[in-house]
């Protein structure tokens, strides 16, 4: 069985996946352009030195001040 917990990005674990809940407007400006929403489903490849996020076939590298702005409904098992 599945539930649906809101976290910050920073705290996944390499290899969860995730979707995007919520993001600081400043952030959002900067990842709308990537096609990056609310609802977006992504996975987090790895937290240093940089967090890197893979949304479909695309991988992006997020700075820890910005990937601290982000928010996201992590489906983890019980």
């Amino acid at each position: 069985m599945t539930s649906e917990n809101r976290v910050k990005l920073i705290d996944l674990q390499p290899g969860e996946k995730a979707r995007l809940a919520f993001m600081s407007p400043e952030v959002e400006l900067r990842l709308f352009g990537f096609g990056l929403f609310p609802g977006t489903e992504i996975q987090l490849l790895q937290r240093f030195p940089s967090y890197i996020i893979r949304c479909e076939q695309t991988e992006i590298a997020l700075e820890t001040s910005v990937a601290s702005q982000i928010q996201v409904e992590s489906r983890q098992s019980k």
